[in-house]
């Protein structure tokens, strides 16, 4: 079984994203990984968005984005294609690139989060309002950040 075991750091005073939203999230991968169900694909982790916030603890934007680009989209990528994932970087297979990650008692998210998409084209949005993590690709142009 592969484990989602990782730790980000923690942010105050500055925006990041509700820990408990990242928590349920990874929890729910780890499920679609072990049961190979199909419910997480490579293309929902992508697109997914996390809420954020500030003035109270959560979990470092950059390095959610980057674990979940770099380690959860090829696994899933990998499923998708009939493939073996890889297991996660580091001497122990449940250790991620950034440590161990707490675990806390919480449901999975039922519904998949609503996209953005500019009523023109149809593409989707590099941001919205509500703060939430901006697809891949936006990352990757720049256009949000």
């Amino acid at each position: 079984m592969i484990a989602l075991d990782v730790r980000f750091e923690t942010t105050r005073f500055g925006e990041g994203y509700d820990q408990q939203e990242v928590d349920e999230f990874l929890d729910l991968c780890e499920r679609a990984l072990a049961t190979r169900d199909g419910s997480v694909t490579a293309r929902s982790v992508v697109h997914h968005r996390f809420t954020t916030t500030r003035f109270r603890e959560a979990y470092d934007m950059n390095q959610v984005d980057v674990f979940l680009d770099e380690e959860l989209t090829p696994r899933f990528a990998a499923l998708e294609r009939g493939e073996e994932p890889e297991p996660l970087p580091g001497g122990d297979p449940g250790r991620g690139p950034a440590g161990v990650r707490a675990d806390r008692p919480v449901a999975p998210r039922t519904t998949p989060p609503a996209q953005d998409r500019d009523p023109a084209t149809g593409r989707l949005l590099g941001g919205d309002a509500s703060g939430r993590r901006p697809g891949l690709l936006h990352r990757l142009l720049g256009r949000d950040r």
